[in-house]
């Protein structure tokens, strides 16, 4: 009975100091982050907080056990103010917000910060195929072909390129593909911290038909003309399926037969037709490199 009745009381008595005498206490948050109040003057300034600065405080709060029990991490707020910031490590004044009838105590009153400037840097955008799926069988386009690409000094820096990486389920032919885009370092790993313009791209990717072809060489006269050899006689060109169904030849712009008569052979320029390119890598034995869409014609000796 002496023991119940001990237990009994002891309860009585700690309802008693908690409600009413309701004590003060003491509780402790560490690794509070730190808030920018000045982003305004920082913004302006082209200024940033470095990446690998990350401030945090530990802060010791007392108040009445009862008002320290409805505390949390979130009701406390800890800020900064960068006065005069630059590049490089700023002296921040901090300030604390805490609810009524709770005081703070931090060990210090002003912390060491990084701030970097914020650069400005445009790429061009590299879409990437499927591993099993060659560029050079596609013709490309997208709905930009550079972007804008900021952030801190340090981060920027390690940008190499931005790229849109089509996947094997999202890889579709003739039909606008939206691409995620993403800044990457040398080694193709993303960078954390760039910001881009945009993040979304459409890409339209279209099958290449590559076709042999004759080369017709064009005379502003109607007289006859000699044998003549051309060099090369045949080229490769590429291009969508449907435009090179219709082509049979590729003409040269006119030239004269007296001229050629006169000084034995000529250069003379391709009219390509427009979405129609010269592959430049033939394996044909009959087709030959040209040099800036033009050919050779000369004078059968």
């Amino acid at each position: 009975k002496l023991k119940v009745l001990s237990i009994l009381s002891s309860i009585c008595l700690w309802f008693y100091v908690m409600a009413i005498i309701n004590p003060d206490s003491t509780i402790s948050f560490e690794g509070l982050p730190v808030n920018i109040s000045n982003t305004v003057e920082l913004a302006e300034n082209n200024l940033i907080l470095s990446t690998d600065s990350k401030p945090t405080v530990d802060i010791v709060l007392e108040g009445k056990i009862s008002d320290l029990r409805k505390l949390k991490k979130e009701n406390v707020r800890v800020s900064m103010e960068i006065q005069n910031p630059s590049e490089g490590k700023n002296e921040a004044v901090l300030s604390v917000s805490v609810p009524n009838n709770i005081e703070y105590q931090l060990k210090e009153d002003t912390i060491i910060t990084q701030l970097e400037k914020t650069i400005y840097n445009n790429y061009d955008v590299s879409v990437e195929l499927p591993k099993d799926k060659k560029v050079s069988d596609y013709e490309i386009s997208s709905s930009i072909d550079t972007v804008k690409v900021s952030g801190p000094r340090s981060i920027i820096k390690k940008v190499n390129k931005v790229v849109a990486t089509i996947k094997e389920d999202a890889f579709t032919l003739n039909k606008n593909i939206g691409v995620q885009l993403k800044a990457v370092d040398s080694k193709g790993v993303e960078v954390e911290n760039a910001v881009l313009e945009s993040i979304i791209i459409q890409v339209n990717i279209k099958k290449i038909q590559q076709k042999e072809v004759n080369v017709k060489v064009a005379f502003t006269e109607t007289l006859g003309v000699n044998a003549i050899d051309i060099t090369p006689s045949k080229i490769l060109i590429s291009g969508e399926e449907s435009l090179l169904e219709g082509i049979v030849d590729i003409s040269t712009k006119p030239i004269s037969i007296n001229e050629l008569n006169q000084r034995g052979s000529i250069t003379a320029e391709l009219i390509i037709p427009e979405g129609v390119s010269i592959v430049k890598d033939s394996t044909s034995n009959e087709s030959t490199e040209t040099q800036d869409n033009s050919i050779l014609i000369s004078l059968k000796k």
